[in-house]
């Protein structure tokens, strides 16, 4: 029986066809409402021999010699029964190299799984797509994007690919550039520590994790004592090297991979603290401020003549219904006052615990 290859407005028209292959008028956008199909899909007349296409076999040769898509017809054992000779330009295998070989073998070991499930998946129309990796002649490996249409009477399937590797490699630069975005707005420009946006996630995602845990959460605030005298002493670049310095002094003190070392604004830092006690939290205050001390930073200015820093820990656990992140940070920042009025290179906590020695 002949059959005649139609131009169609609508992919739903064609559903209604036992056969079909959907050729776009010359010139039609790929991404127009009017290309429901790939030209590709139009190799299926290499399929069928019984499917007749309008033209000669010469002119549906030259069509399947210059298709950039490479068209494969797999059989219900998953062999190769055809391949294209643009699976030459693809992959740089002859289509005789590959006949009859299983079309998962020429795969990404990676890939496989989510290939093996993408096509598992039932479709009502028979059509599935999948993004995965193909291994090429050279053993280096492209990125295809594959459909595959089901074909009636259990014939196997037809599956056209074609190479996708520059757009993976767009989206893959694309994503870094997202994610390098997405860094620097959580991040602060002048130290590299978590900004205050950061900080504030962070606090309120493991407040709700204290809460659900039963567990302590502990806040250090922290200011560089005296930090406007010294700007105004030593110039604004000896302020920011300062603020750098110290920041990385705050950073190198041991943490978790769960605690948050932030710049809070200006000459404070905050240290947020999971699964912390009040003990615990005065102990790491204790040690980042013997740490800037360490650092023997000229401040002629302040009494001690070098950069101090006072420290407020706050420490809880939070009851549901009870307690909110605010009041942790507020406690916190009750003790860093209470330090700076106590004499200043001092750590204290909520509960009027303070250890320094007041010079």
């Amino acid at each position: 029986s002949r059959r005649v290859c139609l131009f169609l407005p609508a992919y739903s028209a064609c559903e209604k066809l036992p056969w079909r292959c959907i050729v776009p008028p010359l010139g039609l956008h790929p991404h127009s409402r009017f290309y429901p199909m790939r030209v590709a899909e139009c190799a299926l007349f290499q399929c069928f021999p019984n499917a007749m296409l309008t033209g000669t076999n010469a002119e549906l040769e030259l069509l399947a010699n210059n298709m950039t898509d490479a068209i494969m017809h797999v059989g219900s054992d998953s062999k190769r029964i055809y391949v294209s000779p643009s699976f030459r330009d693809l992959l740089g295998y002859e289509p005789e190299e590959v006949l009859n070989g299983t079309h998962g073998g020429l795969i990404h070991p990676d890939d496989r799984a989510a290939w093996a499930t993408s096509f598992a998946q039932p479709s009502p129309t028979g059509l599935t797509e999948a993004t995965y990796r193909m291994a090429r002649k050279d053993g280096s490996y492209v990125w295809v994007d594959a459909i595959r249409r089901r074909l009636p009477d259990g014939r196997g399937f037809v599956i056209s690919m074609r190479d996708i590797s520059a757009r993976r490699a767009a989206e893959d630069l694309l994503q870094e550039a997202h994610q390098q975005l997405e860094l620097l707005a959580r991040q602060d420009g002048l130290t590299g520590l978590a900004n205050r946006r950061h900080l504030d996630e962070a606090i309120d995602g493991e407040f709700r994790r204290a809460m659900r845990d039963e567990t302590s959460l502990s806040l250090i605030m922290i200011d560089i004592d005296h930090f406007k005298a010294f700007n105004d002493r030593y110039g604004h670049p000896a302020g920011d090297d300062c603020l750098r310095r110290v920041s990385q002094a705050v950073k190198d003190v041991p943490h978790r991979p769960g605690d948050v070392v932030a710049r809070y604004g200006g000459e404070e830092f905050s240290v947020l603290l999971p699964n912390t006690d009040e003990a615990g939290a005065l102990s790491i205050a204790e040690h980042l401020r013997q740490s800037v001390r360490s650092l023997r930073i000229r401040h002629d200015v302040s009494s001690k003549k070098l950069v101090t820093i006072s420290l407020g820990v706050s420490s809880l656990a939070p009851k549901r219904d009870l307690h909110r992140p605010e009041d942790l940070v507020n406690a916190a920042d009750r003790a860093l006052y209470a330090a700076k009025a106590g004499g200043r290179d001092m750590v204290c906590s909520d509960t009027d615990m303070c250890i320094g020695v007041v010079e």
